[in-house]
């Protein structure tokens, strides 16, 4: 095989959209020895906004070769090989949306709900929220299961929530409280993220 040339097409709209081919044709010369092997190298860039997963590239090979009859004029072949996978990973990042928090009393017991959406473009597995009550005073508690509670798998733009009940100490006073919230799965999506809770006489 004489001049052969392979060139990469993105198959559908969502591969054109994920990537940017820099440089889509890479020649590959003369293949003269059966059973020989070439790479083909291409240039591409990753949208910074590309989802993660799977996408669908054809590959065109083309090359000059020799009709079989006794004229042995040239001709140009072309072939296709379909459905060439490109895996993308993306970048998780995961923030709280909504909060049902608001004015709470002393010695009450409240329903609260933290909603969360990953934002970013990857898939993150296993997800953790956890709440860390140790910085104040004790004025708060998380009854009944803990202060971890399971988001499970969110792919991009999925939305998770979280309900538990916070009681409030007789002995808290009115002003703005901080309350770290970690997420995590095998690595910290999101160190911390903070939520301004108010309490009142």
């Amino acid at each position: 095989m004489e001049d052969v040339s392979v060139k990469l097409v993105p198959k559908e709209n969502a591969s054109t959209n994920a990537v940017t081919i820099l440089n889509n044709v890479d020649s590959l010369g003369t293949i003269t020895d059966w059973g020989s092997q070439r790479t083909a190298k291409f240039r591409i860039y990753v949208n910074p906004d590309a989802i993660e997963g799977d996408y669908y590239f054809n590959v065109f090979v083309t090359f000059r070769g020799l009709q079989t009859d006794s004229s042995n004029t040239p001709m140009i072949v072309t072939n296709k090989l379909e459905d060439q996978i490109l895996t993308i990973k993306g970048k998780p990042m995961i923030m709280i949306v909504n909060s049902s928090f608001d004015i709470v009393a002393p010695t009450s017991k409240n329903i609260e709900t933290l909603t969360f959406k990953n934002t970013g473009t990857g898939t993150v597995q296993n997800a953790v929220v956890e709440i860390n009550l140790a910085n104040t005073n004790s004025v708060f508690s998380i009854l009944g299961g803990g202060k971890q509670f399971s988001l499970g798998t969110l792919k991009a733009g999925d939305v998770s929530s979280i309900t538990f009940y916070l009681a409030v100490d007789i002995a808290a006073r009115p002003g703005v409280y901080n309350i770290p919230v970690k997420i995590t799965d095998r690595i910290i999506i999101q160190p911390i993220i903070s939520s301004d809770w108010l309490s009142q006489e």
